[in-house]
C-alpha cells in the first residue's frame, strides 16, 4: 500500500517531504534473497522478508568490522560453498 501510494504522490506532482520504505536500485537479481513464499516480484511489497547479500571477503570483513568470523560461509569465484554457515 506505501509504494502505490507514494508512486501516486510522484505522479500528482507534488513531492514529499519525508519517504520511510523499500527502496532497490541497481541490484543483482542473485544478491536479493526473498522470502520463499513470494513467487512473483509483484508480490514483493508482501513478502515477510527480503534481504541482500553483500559479498566480502573474510578478511574485508574482519579488518573492518574488528570480529572473527571462523565459522561464516565460504564461496569461490564459482560461487561453490567450501565451508559450513555460520553458525551451523
Amino acid at each position: 500500500m506505501e509504494l502505490a501510494e507514494t508512486i501516486e504522490g510522484y505522479q500528482s506532482g507534488c513531492e514529499p517531504e519525508k519517504l520511510d520504505g523499500l527502496v532497490i536500485d541497481r541490484l543483482l537479481t542473485e544478491h536479493v534473497i526473498l522470502d520463499p513464499d513470494t513467487v512473483d516480484f509483484n508480490d514483493i511489497d508482501s513478502a515477510a522478508w527480503m534481504c541482500q547479500c553483500i559479498p566480502m571477503s573474510r578478511e574485508f570483513v574482519e579488518q573492518t568490522y574488528k570480529v572473527k568470523i571462523n565459522g561464516a560461509a565460504v564461496y569461490s569465484d564459482e560461487r561453490k560453498i567450501e565451508s559450513k554457515a555460520l553458525g551451523a
